[in-house]
């Protein structure tokens, strides 16, 4: 039996597998354009006022918290532990005097012609707790 030669033609040159290749390039994503943000603020009124300290965004009124011997403010608040040892009427002491104090604030900024103001969350002490049955 004779065994016949393979074609040449078909075989890989072996000249071609020794060239070292060069990895393939990395595709570089496009870069996005992107369009600058611009807002359309409209004019806003501008008063004067008898003012001169410097307003935060919603902030809270530090001249009337820092009065001696009576601070204005409305954030009071207690613990679970407070009420339980003074009693519900405490908490419920409290929330009168924020409220009160909110007047004097209220007030105070109507004065110096502040017509922006935040209030705080703990205007009633434990208000959460009492709605849904905590205490």
């Amino acid at each position: 039996m004779e065994f016949e030669q393979p074609d040449d033609s078909s075989l890989t040159d072996l000249s071609q597998l020794e060239q070292p290749q060069s990895p393939p390039k990395k595709r570089r994503r496009k870069t996005k354009v992107v369009e600058p943000i611009v807002y359309d603020i409209p004019p806003v009124e501008s008063k004067t006022t008898a003012y001169r300290g410097r307003l935060g965004y919603a902030c809270l009124n530090t001249i009337l918290r820092a009065l001696k011997p009576d601070p204005i403010f409305c954030s009071r608040t207690c613990r679970i532990d407070t009420i339980l040892k003074h009693g519900l009427n405490f908490a419920k002491g409290l929330g009168i005097q924020n409220v009160k104090d909110l007047a004097k604030l209220i007030q105070w900024n109507e004065d110096n012609g502040i017509r922006f103001m935040r209030i705080s969350s703990e205007l009633f002490p434990l208000h959460r707790m009492t709605s849904t049955g905590t205490i």
